[in-house]
């Protein structure tokens, strides 16, 4: 994947995601996490963390459901 690709995607996902107070989380994919989910262009950025202030997480993204950064 294009590195220049990528961090446009990650930019966009992470201000449609954790960064926007008002961003819906979905269901949770793990016991008691919170997750974040967002597509755009055959891309798929998945969040899940757990904790609040300090916490511990995931960011994966997928290029047509293959995963290619975390």
């Amino acid at each position: 994947m294009n590195t220049e690709k990528l961090a446009q995607f990650l930019n966009a996902a992470n201000k449609a995601t954790y960064a926007n107070k008002t961003a819906p989380k979905v269901a949770p994919s793990r016991l008691k996490s919170e997750d974040y989910h967002f597509e755009q262009d055959g891309l798929i950025y998945h969040d899940t963390y757990f904790g609040g202030r300090d916490f511990i997480g995931e960011e994966i993204v997928y290029e047509y459901e293959r995963a290619m950064w975390g």
